[in-house]
C-alpha cells in the first residue's frame, strides 16, 4: 500500500517538475534508484519544529550494485504526532555528498516533505515515505549543476529509529 502511494504521489508531483531553460539541450534526466541505511543515531537540531521534535542524523547511499547515488547524507527533520497514536509525520531538508552516476560528484540538497511513518514494534515490510525535491542552487561541485529533481523514498523504520530503503525518482543535471 505505502509503495503504492509513493508511485501515485511521484507522478502527480512530477508534472511540471523541471524546470525550463532556453537550451533544453544542455540539459540531461537522471534515473534515481539507490538504496540507503540510516543507524538512527541522532542528536537534537535546530530545525524549526512547533509541535514536534527536531533531530539531525546521517544515512548512507550506494549499497546495491546498480545503485545510482554513492555516499552519505546529513539531514534535519521535525517530526510531528499524526491523527493516531501509531503516526508520525515529518519535513526537513537533507544534503547529500557523494557520486550521483550521469551528473558528477559534490554536494546537492533536497526538501523532504510529505513524510509519513506508521510505528510498528517489529515491521516486516515499508512503513515510511517521503518526497523529496531539489533545491536549485544549493549543490556544490559537479552537483551545483543539479538543477531540479523530484522523487519518493519508502523505507522501514524501527522505533530505534533505524531504518533502511530507497529512493527513487529523476535529477536534471544543467551541462555547459
Amino acid at each position: 500500500m505505502l509503495l503504492g502511494l509513493a508511485v501515485a504521489t511521484l507522478t502527480l508531483a512530477s508534472l511540471g517538475a523541471s524546470p525550463a531553460y532556453a537550451n533544453e539541450a544542455d540539459e540531461r534526466t537522471v534515473l534515481v534508484f539507490t538504496h540507503f541505511h540510516d543507524d538512527g543515531s541522532v542528536t537534537p537540531s535546530s530545525l524549526s519544529c512547533i509541535g514536534g521534535q527536531a533531530i539531525h542524523g546521517h544515512a548512507t547511499f550506494g549499497l546495491m550494485p546498480g545503485d545510482t547515488w554513492e555516499g552519505s547524507s546529513e539531514y534535519d527533520i521535525c517530526l510531528k504526532p499524526g491523527p493516531t497514536s501509531d503516526i508520525l509525520t515529518f519535513h526537513g531538508v537533507e544534503t547529500f555528498t557523494g557520486t550521483v552516476i550521469g551528473c558528477g560528484t559534490g554536494t546537492m540538497t533536497y526538501t523532504l516533505t510529505h513524510g509519513f511513518v506508521r510505528l510498528e514494534a517489529n515491521p516486516t515490510a515499508p512503513n515510511g515515505t517521503q518526497v523529496w525535491r531539489i533545491v536549485a542552487g544549493a549543490g556544490t561541485g559537479e552537483l551545483a549543476e543539479v538543477t531540479g529533481g523530484l522523487g519518493v523514498s519508502v523505507f522501514t523504520i524501527l522505533p530505534t529509529l533505524a531504518n533502511d530503503g530507497f529512493f527513487t525518482g529523476t535529477l536534471t543535471c544543467q551541462h555547459d
